[in-house]
Parts: structure tokens; C-alpha cells; sequence
């Protein structure tokens, strides 16, 4: 390289030679020369020793230095100005740092007359260089007070040798190698050759290795490594050694090149070709002595394969152990080897590396593969051995191994099962259970977790699996799962039945399951045998009744389960027949069971019903009779002898007026006739029983005889034994005939003082009943008078039931055939308001129009400030409700209509002397054409609550609804938390709210009916709910749903007494389609009180109901409604007896 460059530079050396020369000739000893104008010399002068440079074109000649040397020349400058000289900053600057460094310990100020010294440092580093740049001298006596310029030669290393070259490279023989290759010969994969080589220093200066770059240039550079000299500086003739190494990583021939770069002249200075071989090591796969080629070929030959694993069992393995045998002569790491399964079926082969690491020349090791199919087939993969090192598969091996049957076996009965079932014929919704068995003949564990049983066209989900109880199945283990067969249906089908393994993804058993499900055709037989349809009894007297024998004959090829059957008496007359149902309740293929319907006549007439078999699954009448007969009874008459009057069943009769003075005793002869045609037995212990005489003032003579014939009576007699009291007994008679359900009674008393609230009022309905402060009871109602008009009545009586006859008893004729229901309300000084609705009493047209009248205590009536009569518009007009507040503050509220079928709820409100307020209420509601007001109450703050229903408040769908609203006492309504709609969600028009009322806590109660609560059958339901002030409900105590299936009970009103108890009461249904009084008692929290309460009362077979209940200052409960035509009043205490 130094060579080169000085050929090219040889003139201008030569130039400079001369030139520096002729100075030296015409300067001696001097060789520094320039211009000496004195124009151009400034206040400084620069000298190098005793030499002055001259300003600006002067300069200064290095000579010539050696490559890599350095050299410093000391510089002084003097002040000849007079005058201190300042340096500006950077005040000594060289413009060719790179070869001219300036050097001083600080810049100082010159007083006038001395001197500053520093030194210039050339060491050539980069290139041959002529001028070397320029030095420039910043003062205050100018920007640039003084400036010269530098140059010098740079002379390059020399080598002595012919070659040029300034370094040798030998091989380990001592050979120089330049421009030639170098061959490291063929070796084996997995191996490494290392070669040393020598690094010779040929020039005259030192060489900075660190200069120097050994790199390996283009092809295969990855296959070879150079570890370079471990000296930095390598002195003339110098040497030291580097390593280069031959790795190869693919097979074949290798190549590169070899080179050494001068990093400071920024050229190659050496190189040679380095070349070696690649040889992969033979290796040979084998399965004992049989060495495994490999002909797979994927494209193909698919079905092709290099080993056979032979037959495997489903849930079984097998382990095929295959050796890898190393045919080289070196050693291989196995650890670079990768085995694995590709292609096809790899899940159902597993594949265990072999345990070296090592493998020396002809040396085995062996590996594994495991054939566990998933599947009944024929499975086949692929065998890959990969070198990672090469990143080349080096092997691929194609295997094969076959499944087709399973060491999960099935058993049925003990049998090993196949594909088949048959259920044979079963009754629809008859059910069949078929035991399985899983037996384990494997060499491992089964996870029956796994399996999941799935059904294909199963219809209606006719088959379910009750599974094995296990999860895991051991080897040699059993284990049993059942199929049920339910069919809903008639059907002749086969269904497929899957065993199928999650884990394996396959269906290890397929079973067909045929199976044939029918309804089955049953038929009523007489003794005779013959199939009907129609039976008569016959006359039947009651004291012995008919049982004949019947038979169900089974028609079809199933069997038939009676215990899912209903046997059952329907018809007006279905409680004169019983049933005796068939002992054994199987009946087989075309056999018969017997059983008998006992027909015992509760009535004279033609006792009709239908005996009906009923599939209670099928939901359907399978077969039926229609039964009749004609009934021979007794029938009980009873006449009190004394006046010939015939006493009917729950009446009263007054025995007669006592004298307490001489407390004479009174006799009753009593008669009892057998109007029928049956015998009637009365019982033979205590046929005739006084049942409520608590102080034994009663006594029977029982009658001679127990037995009564057809026309014949019995008389006996009752002896009463006055005390101060008046009394009251129950005389009952019992009878042994199975014909009368109910044993005959009557009341009997005596007039001293004896005043019950039991009492009978004939052909009045009680709409309510209500207390003043003094306990006195007042009733309301309608009765009807001679032109067949409702007239409305009051009564009152006090505390004990004796009735104020003088005073009150009143009645009120309307001029029309219509009244509805009357309500009557008690303020806090005894006055009595009466409430209701008459026709026409506006005007001729009127229609229903409201009635408003007040009475004092003693029943006289305020005709100036009251007799209020009220017109909506000519419609129907309708009072739902009236409440007196604690200022003797009236409200009523109803329904008006207001035109076009429109109507509104109305609420008024009136003080004591009937002035009305109409500036704060007077308040029409409306929400649609269906909107009423059924009912009112207020709190002790004087809120005023009402509710009633309307159509469709809730959705377009809900039908009737309740609502609920809230004002204060100015009639502001609270709209926040109230103003509520409800409904239950069954879209009927039988829903309405029927009372509201409030406890002392300010609770609000709601009660009336709604349509199917109880079940879809169940028709109206009494509904209960209760809400606090701020109108949150307590869902979890109330919202109660009372009712009975397919018949409908009626909520009529509700009170509160002052320990928070609520009483409700109405009709609950009985299985005669007739209501009973229905009484019930719950506390705050919504317990009921079964034990005491829970009332019901049946008068005669009637349809009863209660309509109205109060409470006086004693807690006594009062309780008014209908039984029939006539309406009773009964008086209980708090606990529930009655009085």
C-alpha cells in the first residue's frame, strides 16, 4: 500500500526535494523562508528558535516524516508593539486538526517586549499529505493579527521484500500464502476443524493490529470462524498466530474468502480462498433385524406405507420400539434430532425420543411409538426426523396401524351386544327400563366421563340414559347404564342410539332401538261379557243401596297401568255413586280386572252421572258408562206439636216467654215424620243431641224408637229450666242413612233477654254493616217492596242484638225497579250517613242517580243541609265508596258518566252540614271509558287513598286492571310514589278491587279479585296486597293469592282493628258451584290465624257469601251477607267465637 502511494506522489516529492533545497542554498542553516515586506508585518513576531516566520505567506516545511511517526516544533511569539498584546478566543487555531495539533498550557496576555511559546504536533494518520494547512493568530490587534501555512511529506512503510506486500500470511508448514487457496478437505456433519496460520510483520514501522480487519467475504461465511491474533502492536519481522475454523452446517462443497482490510488507508491488503467439504454421517432405521426404507412418497403414494403396526383394539395400545443406528465414523448428537408425527392421524400415535444424547459411530438407540386409535379405521402418519442444526429432515417414514373393534365391550342379560334392541310394544306414557352393561377389556382405565349417550330421531325425547354411576371403568371392570323408553306418542319407529367418546371424537357403539309405543283401547264388560256403554239400577233404596260388579277389559298388545288412571263420577248426581276400583291394577294383553260402582240414591228423583276411566298422562276419557238410577229414601220432617208449625232445617223457634218469677219450666213436644219411602235410622247414641246449651238448661227425652218406617212418626220431647239469662241450644238430630249428607238441626230459645247476632233476616241482602261509638251496629241493604221495587233498609241494634224498632227499621222507597247496594258511614258524634244509588230521582230521565242522606243517632233525619240526589249526565251513575275523617269530613266516591260511553271516577267531598268543597276536589279522574272507583280510606295525616280498575292501564293486552291513587287533605295528589297500576299478567276482565283501608301505622291495604292466580283454572281469586305510606310493597309478607280450581271466590271488604289485625271477607266456592261465607284473619306481617279463623258457613246447600265486616271499641268483630234471599248478622270476640 505505502509502495503504491509514493509511485504516485514520486514528482511531487521530488519538486518539494529541490525546492526546499534552493532555500537551504540561498538561506544556510535556515529552513524557514518567506516574504520579509515590512508593509505586512504586524506588532507580533513568530520565530521557530532564532527563525522569524513571515506574515501571511510565510510557512513553515515539517520535512519529511515517517509513516505512523510523531513530531513537536516549539514556536515563540514576541511583543514588539509597546503595548500589551490580548489573545481573542481560540487565539492559536490549526485549520488541519487531523494532522497539526497546536499545544500550550494557557492563553495569557504578552506585556509589551516579552514572550508567549507553543508547540505545533504532527503525527500522520489518514493519507499521504503535500500541505498539511495553515496556522492563524487572533489578537486584539486584529481578527487574524498573524497567519503562516504548514506542509511536509509523509514517507510510507518500506518492506524489504520483492513482493510488496507489507505483511505475509503462512500456513502451519511455514508456507506463505497469498493469491492462493486454501483446502481444509471434507468433513464430517456434527464436526470441526481448526487451522493455525501465521501473521507476519514484512515493513519497517510497527503495525496497530487494531487497524486491521480479518473478515471472511461472500458465499459460506456462516461455515467458518476466524480467531484473531491475540498481540495489538506487531513489530518489524514480528510475528503472531490466528485460527480460523471449518464448521460446516449443509452438505456439500464449501467456499469463502479470506481477507485482511486497512482500516487507516482504507484497503485490502491480503487474501486467499478458503475451500472444504461437507459429509453427512449414514444413519440406518430398523424394527429389530429389519432395516425400514423409506418409499413414501405424499403426492403419490398415499396408501403406501414402510411399516405396518398391526391391528390395535379400541381404549387399547401398542408399543413398537424402532432403533436409529449410526453407520458413520462419527459421532452424532441426537439432541439436534427432532421426531416427530406428522400428517394423516397424528392423534392416534404417540412418539418417546431415545434416551442418548450421544450416538458414536455403529453405536443404536431406540425410540418408541405408540398406537392408541380414536377411530374404527385404518390410521397411518408420518415418521419425521429432522436435524435442527441443518434445519433438514433427513428421514420421513411412513407407518400404519388398524382399529376395528373396541375392548370397551356391551353387554345385555349377559350377553355381549352388538347393534340391536327391540323394546316391544309399551302403552303411551308407559315407561320401559333396559339394563346395559360397560365392561372394560383393556390394558388401561377408561374415563367414562367422557362418554356421552346421544339419541338421533328421537321424537319428543322419547329415550333418556340413566348413566353408569362411575367415572372410571378399571381393567376387567363392570359398570351398568339403563335406557328409558317414555313414548308420548303412537308411533312404530326405530331410533339410533349413540355411544360417543368426547375425548376420541368417535361413536364407539351404534345401536338401533326399535321400539312400537300405542294407546291402548280399554272396554267396560258387564257379568255378562258384553261391552256397555248404559246402565240402569234400577230403584234403589238408600238403607241398602246396589253394587254391581264391572270388568275393564285390556284390547291391545301393551299392558295397561291402572295407577294411571282416574277413576271418577261426574253428573248432577255424581255423589249418589262411589267406586270400588280394581284391586290388581295391571291388566295384561287382552285380560280383564274387575271392579264395581255402589249406587247409594240421595234423592227421590232419577239420580243421573256419567262414570268415567280417565288417562290422567293422555289428559283423555279412555272409556265410560252412563249410569242412572231411582232412589228409595226417608225424608225428616220435624213439627213442634205445641202449634203445629213446621220447623225447617237451621231455623230457629222461640220456646216461649219465661217467668223468672216463678221460673216455671217449659215443655216442648217435638214430632218427627219419615216422609219418604225408605226406612230412616236415627243413630243409636244420642240420636237427638243439644249441642250449644253452655249452661245445661236443656233435657231431652229421647225418643221410644230408633227406627222410623215410610209415613210413620216418632215423638219425643225437650224440657227447659230457665235461669236469669236468656239461652239459646242447637238441637241436632243424627241419622245412620248413608243417603242424607247432613244431620238435621234447628235453634231453639226463650225470649228473656236472649238477643243473638246469629240472626236471619228474610229476603234483604246486607251490603254493610257499621258501629258507633256507644257499639252500637247498624246493617244497610235493599229488600224488595209490593210493586217489586228495591227499597233500601236500616237497622240498628246495640251491642247485646236487641234491635231500636221505634227509632229505626228504616226503609226508603225508590220510584223505580233499580237500586244498587247501600253504604252507610258513622261520624265522631254518632251520626249515621246513608249511601246509594236510585233511579230517576233528579228527573224522569236521570237514570241511576246518587242518594245522600244523614240521620242523628236516634234516627232523625237532616232534610235542610242533606237528602242530597246528584246527576252525572243523565247516564249511570255508580257509588263505590264513602270515609268520614276525623273532622267529620264526608268523602264519597263512584263513577259518573260523562257522555258517549265515556265514564270518569268522581270523588267529593262534603263537611258535617253538607257544604261541599268544590274548589280542592270534586275530582274527576279518567283513563278511559272503563274507569271506576270502587273503594276509599284515609290516614291519621289525612291522605286520602282510593282505588278501583279500569281496562287496559298496564298494556294494550292487560284488560282489567287496579289503580291506585294518593292526595293530601287539599287534594294535591302524590303522583311520585303513587298513582299505581297493577295487573297479574292473565289478561281477564274478571279483576277488580272490592276495599282499601289503613292501619295505625299509616300501612295501606288493598284487597279484592283476580282472574287465575291460583292456577290457569282457578277463575276469580281473592288478591291481597299491602304497601307502606311512601307506596313501597312488601312483596315478601302480602301480595297474597287465595282461590280453588275451577270454581271462583269473591273478596268483598276489609277492616283493620287497633292491634293492626286485618279481617277479610267474601265467598269461597264449594264443590256445589255455590259460594259459603269465607271469614279470614291475618296479622301486620301476613300470618294467618288458621286456628281461631279461617271461617266458613253454609246455610241449606245456598250460594253464600259475607258482604261487609266491622270492628266496635271492644275489638268484637261484626260480620253481614247473604245466604240465598235472606241475609244473616253474626258477632264474633276476637279469638272467633261466636256470640
Amino acid at each position: 500500500m505505502f509502495l503504491t502511494v509514493f509511485k504516485k506522489f514520486k514528482t511531487q516529492l521530488i519538486f518539494l526535494v529541490l525546492f526546499s533545497f534552493l532555500l537551504f542554498v540561498s538561506c544556510p542553516n535556515n529552513p524557514i523562508s518567506g516574504n520579509n515586506n515590512t508593509e505586512s508585518q504586524p506588532n507580533i513576531v513568530v520565530k521557530q528558535g532564532e527563525t522569524i516566520i513571515p506574515n501571511k505567506k510565510g510557512f513553515y516545511n515539517f520535512g519529511i516524516i515517517n509513516f505512523s511517526e510523531t513530531k513537536e516544533i516549539d514556536f515563540t511569539i514576541e511583543n514588539i508593539s509597546g503595548q500589551k498584546i490580548t489573545f481573542s478566543q481560540n487565539g492559536i487555531i490549526s485549520t488541519n486538526t487531523n494532522a497539526v495539533t497546536v499545544i500550550y498550557d494557557k492563553l495569557t496576555d504578552i506585556e509589551p517586549n516579552q514572550k508567549f511559546n507553543f508547540k505545533l504536533k504532527t503525527t500522520p494518520i489518514s493519507s499521504w499529505e503535500v500541505k498539511t494547512g495553515s496556522i492563524y493568530i487572533k489578537t486584539n490587534a486584529g481578527f487574524y493579527a498573524f497567519s503562516f501555512s504548514l506542509t511536509g511529506v509523509i514517507t510510507a512503510p518500506t518492506t524489504g521484500t520483492t513482493n510488496n506486500n507489507i505483511i505475509n500470511i503462512k500456513d502451519n508448514t511455514g508456507d506463505v500464502l497469498i493469491g492462493t487457496t486454501y483446502n481444509f478437505g471434507n468433513i464430517t456433519f456434527y464436526s470441526s476443524k481448526k487451522n493455525d496460520f501465521i501473521i507476519e510483520n514484512k515493513c519497517d514501522v510497527t503495525i496497530d493490529l487494531n487497524n486491521l480487519d480479518f473478515s471472511l467475504l461472500y458465499d459460506n461465511t456462516s461455515d467458518f470462524t476466524i480467531i484473531k491474533p491475540t498481540k495489538i502492536l506487531l513489530k518489524p519481522n514480528e510475528m503472531d498466530s490466528f485460527s480460523i475454523s471449518f464448521t460446516p452446517k449443509i452438505d456439500g462443497n464449501r467456499k469463502t474468502s479470506f481477507a485482511i482490510y486497512d482500516k487507516m488507508f482504507k484497503r485490502y491488503i491480503y487474501g486467499i480462498n478458503l475451500v472444504g467439504g461437507a459429509i453427512y454421517p449414514e444413519i440406518e432405521i430398523k424394527v429389530g433385524d429389519k432395516v425400514i426404507n423409506s418409499n413414501y412418497i405424499y403426492n403419490q403414494y398415499y396408501y403406501k406405507y414402510d411399516y405396518d403396526l398391526g391391528e390395535v383394539a379400541l381404549y387399547n395400545f401398542q408399543k413398537t420400539t424402532f432403533a436409529i443406528e449410526n453407520k458413520s465414523d462419527v459421532t452424532i448428537d441426537l439432541n439436534n434430532f427432532d421426531f416427530n408425527l406428522k400428517k394423516d392421524n397424528t392423534s392416534d400415535f404417540l412418539i418417546y425420543k431415545p434416551i442418548k444424547d450421544i450416538l458414536k459411530p455403529n453405536e443404536k438407540a431406540t425410540f418408541d411409538i405408540v398406537f392408541k386409535p380414536k377411530k374404527f379405521i385404518e390410521s397411518m402418519t408420518n415418521i419425521i426426523i429432522y436435524e435442527k442444526v441443518l434445519e433438514k429432515k433427513i428421514r420421513e417414514i411412513r407407518i400404519k396401524g388398524n382399529c376395528s373393534y373396541s375392548a370397551l365391550k356391551l353387554r345385555n342379560n349377559n350377553t355381549f351386544f352388538n347393534n340391536n334392541y327391540d323394546f316391544g310394544t309399551i302403552s303411551v306414557y308407559d315407561t320401559k327400563k333396559v339394563d346395559f352393561c360397560f365392561e372394560n377389556s383393556s390394558d388401561s382405565i377408561i374415563d367414562l366421563s367422557n362418554i356421552d349417550f346421544l339419541f338421533t330421531n328421537n321424537y319428543y325425547n322419547y329415550f333418556t340414559v340413566i348413566k353408569p354411576d362411575i367415572n372410571t371403568l378399571k381393567q376387567n371392570e363392570k359398570t351398568n347404564f339403563s335406557i328409558v323408553y317414555s313414548p308420548k306418542t303412537e308411533e312404530s319407529i326405530y331410533s339410533k342410539f349413540q355411544i360417543y367418546d368426547r375425548n376420541l371424537k368417535t361413536t364407539v357403539f351404534d345401536i338401533y332401538l326399535n321400539k312400537k309405543s300405542i294407546i291402548p283401547s280399554i272396554s267396560i264388560k258387564d257379568q255378562s261379557g258384553y261391552n256397555i256403554t248404559n246402565y240402569s239400577y234400577g230403584a234403589i233404596t238408600s238403607s241398602t243401596g246396589s253394587r254391581p260388579t264391572f270388568y275393564l277389559y285390556n284390547q291391545s298388545e301393551a299392558e295397561i297401568d291402572l295407577n294411571n288412571y282416574k277413576f271418577y263420577v261426574s253428573g248432577d248426581n255424581s255423589s249418589d255413586y262411589s267406586i270400588i276400583e280394581p284391586i290388581d291394577k295391571i291388566i295384561e294383553p287382552y285380560k280383564s280386572v274387575s271392579f264395581s260402582i255402589v249406587f247409594n240414591p240421595k234423592g227421590r228423583t232419577e239420580r243421573k252421572a256419567v262414570f268415567n276411566l280417565f288417562e290422567k298422562r293422555l289428559n283423555k276419557i279412555m272409556s265410560y258408562i252412563n249410569i242412572n238410577g231411582t232412589g228409595l229414601f226417608p225424608y225428616m220432617g220435624v213439627r213442634i206439636l205445641d202449634n203445629y208449625s213446621t220447623v225447617y232445617n237451621g231455623n230457629r223457634y222461640n220456646i216461649g216467654t219465661v217467668s223468672l218469677k216463678n221460673r216455671i219450666n217449659l215443655t216442648c213436644d217435638i214430632e218427627i215424620r219419615n216422609f219418604g219411602n225408605d226406612v230412616l235410622k236415627l243413630t243409636d247414641n244420642e240420636p237427638v243431641e243439644i249441642i250449644s246449651d253452655k249452661r245445661n238448661l236443656y233435657l231431652i227425652t229421647e225418643p221410644s224408637s230408633k227406627i222410623i218406617n215410610p209415613g210413620e212418626t216418632l215423638t219425643f220431647s225437650i224440657i227447659y229450666t230457665p235461669d236469669d239469662y236468656a239461652n239459646t241450644a242447637k238441637i241436632s238430630f243424627k241419622n245412620k242413612n248413608n243417603c242424607l249428607d247432613n244431620d238435621f238441626y234447628f235453634y231453639i230459645y226463650n225470649d228473656v233477654g236472649n238477643y243473638t247476632f246469629n240472626n236471619r233476616i228474610r229476603n234483604v241482602d246486607l251490603d254493610c254493616v257499621k258501629t258507633d261509638l256507644e257499639n252500637n251496629v247498624y246493617v244497610s241493604g235493599y229488600t224488595v217492596n209490593s210493586q217489586a221495587y228495591r227499597t233500601w233498609y236500616i237497622k240498628k241494634f246495640d251491642k247485646e242484638g236487641k234491635e231500636d224498632t221505634v227509632n229505626w227499621n228504616k226503609t226508603f222507597d225508590g220510584t223505580s225497579d233499580w237500586a244498587s247496594k247501600t253504604l252507610i258511614a258513622i261520624d265522631f258524634e254518632n251520626n249515621v250517613y246513608a249511601f246509594g244509588v236510585r233511579k230517576n230521582l233528579v228527573s224522569l230521565d236521570s237514570k241511576e242517580d246518587w242518594w245522600l242522606k244523614k240521620f242523628d243517632k236516634n234516627g232523625v233525619e237532616d232534610t235542610i243541609n242533606w237528602n242530597k240526589k246528584m246527576d252525572g249526565n243523565n247516564t249511570y251513575d255508580y257509588i263505590g265508596g264513602v270515609f268520614i275523617d276525623s273532622d267529620n269530613n264526608v268523602f264519597v266516591v263512584g263513577r259518573q258518566f260523562g257522555g258517549l260511553n265515556n265514564s270518569y271516577g268522581l270523588i267529593k267531598k262534603f263537611d258535617k252540614n253538607g257544604v261541599e268543597d268544590t274548589i280542592n276536589w270534586n275530582k274527576k279522574i279518567y283513563e278511559n271509558s272503563s274507569f271506576v272507583i270502587n273503594c276509599i280510606t284515609i290516614d291519621l295525616d289525612k291522605n286520602v287513598y282510593v282505588a278501583g280498575c279500569g281496562d287496559n292501564l298496564v298494556s294494550s293486552e292487560s284488560e282489567s286492571d287496579w289503580w291506585i291513587k294518593k292526595f293530601d287533605k287539599n287534594g294535591v295528589e302524590d303522583t311520585a310514589n303513587w298513582n299505581k297500576k297493577i295487573t297479574n299478567g292473565n289478561g281477564s276482565y274478571f279483576e277488580t278491587v272490592t276495599s282499601i283501608s289503613i292501619d295505625l301505622e299509616n300501612n295501606v291495604y288493598i284487597s279484592g279479585e283476580g282472574y287465575d292466580l291460583i292456577s290457569s283454572r282457578s277463575g276469580r281469586d281473592w288478591w291481597i296486597k299491602k304497601f307502606n305510606k311512601d307506596g313501597i310493597e312488601d312483596v315478601i309478607n302480602w301480595d297474597k293469592k287465595m282461590g280453588h280450581d275451577y270454581f271462583s271466590d269473591l273478596n268483598k271488604f276489609m277492616t283493620i282493628d287497633k292491634d293492626n289485625n286485618i279481617y277479610i271477607v267474601g265467598g269461597k266456592s264449594n264443590n256445589s258451584s255455590f259460594q259459603d261465607w269465607w271469614i279470614k284473619k291475618f296479622d301486620k306481617n301476613g300470618i294467618e290465624d288458621t286456628t281461631n279463623w279461617n271461617k266458613i258457613f253454609d246455610w241449606n246447600g245456598n250460594s253464600d257469601y259475607a258482604t261487609s265486616i266491622t270492628i266496635d271499641s271492644e275489638n268484637n268483630i261484626y260480620v253481614v251477607g247473604q245466604s240465598g234471599n235472606d241475609s244473616f248478622i253474626k258477632k264474633f270476640t276476637p279469638t272467633g267465637e261466636e256470640r
